[in-house]
């Protein structure tokens, strides 16, 4: 059982990286950002939401895919990214 259970967290850090990726690819597409960019985004909406990084990426890739984002993400994810629109100008 316990080679199990160790076998398995890997596996989950993989899955959490590649939705990160993808939630990176989603804002950059839309934004165009830069990874670090849109990583701090990612962030930002983490800690203002107190919501995991790979639960909001998680989030942003489903809304991308149609499905509706909770409000909450949704109104610290336009918060976020007006905020960086607006340092970039």
């Amino acid at each position: 059982m316990r080679l199990l259970g160790t076998c398995r967290r890997p596996l989950l850090g993989g899955v959490s990286r590649r939705r990160n990726d993808m939630a990176h690819g989603v804002l950059m597409a839309g934004f165009v950002g830069e990874p670090e960019e849109t990583w701090k985004i990612l962030v930002t909406v983490s800690q203002h939401a107190n919501t995991k990084v790979r639960d909001v990426a998680e989030a942003v890739t489903s809304a991308a895919a149609g499905e509706p984002m909770p409000e909450l993400l949704q109104e610290h994810l336009a918060t976020a990214v007006q905020s960086w629109q607006d340092g970039r100008t």
